[in-house]
């Protein structure tokens, strides 16, 4: 009886995108269960689903958007070149539109289309299913903050309460401009930095979306763990009318003198909450993702190239100082995000030259 093989080795799959794929599955099982136990569907209308799904996918979308009219500018000004020079060398134009020409050129357009879905798929895989995760888990927390203890950690660690202290310093316009756009749009520039490694670092971009979907997961153990408003939502405006105790009450009167420009920055994020996020609030601030991002994109542009590095590396600063200027955090939030970033870091940098034996039929 011949000897049948059932199955053979195709293929190696490396170690970065095993944790990916793992990662995004473990945010995709999360959300499920979340989904199954949670009184209020996160499907819903009104809820969060709406507001961390606009969040995560618009710097997705806006990125996709710049590639698809990159291409077709880029396509347009070649072909433009290539028709001139075939006519000032005096060569039949019409050989640009053969089935064979452009069979060649959809080719080498499309040649890296495989490892564009392979790679962004657990990225987009672990920032659809988050959306859910946070609805749920927003619902699931309001009964169990523990705002008190985070914001006790910046007390002691500073002697203040940093959230306020930072807004009572006068600024330059000119800065706080900075810090808002680098606040508001870290998502953006990290998304066309990840283009921009795809297609010309290949390789580092294995390691970065490893790491932001390591990251993901890693941060829903602490947001479950220590489910924490913002202190803009818990003391500044109270959302939920809980009781604030009375140093942190007498503090707000003596020394909350934020200037006319945050004050407008704070009111545009109250909208957008109070617009999409149907009266459930965040708590997922212990510990920020916005620092993780922002550590991600600081490390790897250094790694990459030494002057994105500086560049990026300014953008990161700025963001970070921005999540405790807007209140959007607390302070030991951000060493707490700067952590997490450098354990999935080493992560990857520990496993990157690792492959893995993929089985198929």
């Amino acid at each position: 009886m011949p000897h049948v093989k059932l199955f053979k080795m195709s293929k190696k799959i490396e170690a970065t995108e095993l944790i990916s794929y793992v990662s995004s599955a473990a945010i995709a099982a999360t959300a499920i269960i979340l989904m199954l136990t949670t009184p209020v569907p996160v499907i819903e209308k009104g809820n969060s689903l709406n507001y961390y799904w606009g969040l995560f996918s618009n710097p997705l979308l806006i990125g996709g958007h710049f590639l698809a009219l990159a291409c077709v500018a880029v396509g347009m000004t070649w072909a433009m070149i290539a028709l001139i020079a075939a006519a000032l060398r005096k060569k039949d134009p019409s050989r640009f539109f053969s089935l064979s020409f452009l069979k060649k050129s959809a080719e080498r357009l499309f040649s890296g289309a495989g490892d564009f879905f392979k790679l962004w798929t657990p990225v987009i895989i672990s920032i659809l299913f988050l959306s859910f995760v946070l609805a749920a888990l927003n619902q699931l927390n309001i009964s169990r903050l523990k705002d008190e203890l985070v914001v006790g950690w910046d007390k002691a660690l500073t002697g203040s309460y940093p959230f306020i202290a930072f807004q009572n310093v006068p600024y330059p316009e000119w800065m706080v401009n900075f810090i808002k756009f680098s606040f508001f749009y870290l998502p953006v520039v990290l998304v066309f930095f990840g283009l921009y490694l795809f297609f010309s670092h290949r390789d580092r971009f294995r390691e970065i979306a490893a790491a932001f979907c390591l990251s993901l997961a890693a941060l829903l153990f602490f947001w479950e763990l220590v489910p924490v408003l913002s202190p803009h939502d818990r003391f500044l405006d109270n959302v939920y009318a809980l009781p604030i105790s009375a140093d942190i009450g007498q503090n707000l009167v003596s020394n909350y003198h934020p200037q006319p420009s945050i004050e407008l920055i704070l009111e545009k994020v109250r909208k957008i909450k109070t617009a999409d996020l149907g009266g459930v609030m965040p708590t997922s601030t212990f510990p920020s993702a916005h620092v993780v991002w922002a550590s991600l994109l600081a490390y790897y542009s250094y790694k990459t190239r030494r002057e994105l590095g500086l560049l990026f590396g300014i953008v990161a600063f700025l963001s970070m100082a921005g999540t405790v200027l807007f209140a959007q955090h607390y302070l030991v939030d951000v060493p707490a995000g700067i952590l997490v970033a450098a354990a999935s870091i080493f992560t990857i940098n520990f496993v990157s030259a690792r492959t893995y034996s993929v089985m198929t039929e």
